[in-house]
C-alpha cells in the first residue's frame, strides 16, 4: 500500500494523540511489566 504525504502526516497526528492520552499509562505498564521480568530473572539466576 502506497500513502500520500498527506496522509501520512494525517496518520502520525493521530498517533501522536494517541500517544499522548494513553502513551504514558501505557508506557508505565510496558516499564513495570519489563522491571518485574529483569526481576524475576534475577530471583531464578
Amino acid at each position: 500500500m502506497r500513502y500520500h504525504p498527506k496522509d501520512f502526516s494525517e496518520i502520525t497526528k493521530t498517533l501522536l494523540k494517541l500517544t499522548n492520552q494513553y502513551g504514558s499509562d501505557l508506557i508505565g505498564k510496558f516499564a513495570v511489566l519489563t522491571i518485574s521480568k529483569v526481576r524475576i530473572r534475577e530471583i531464578h539466576l
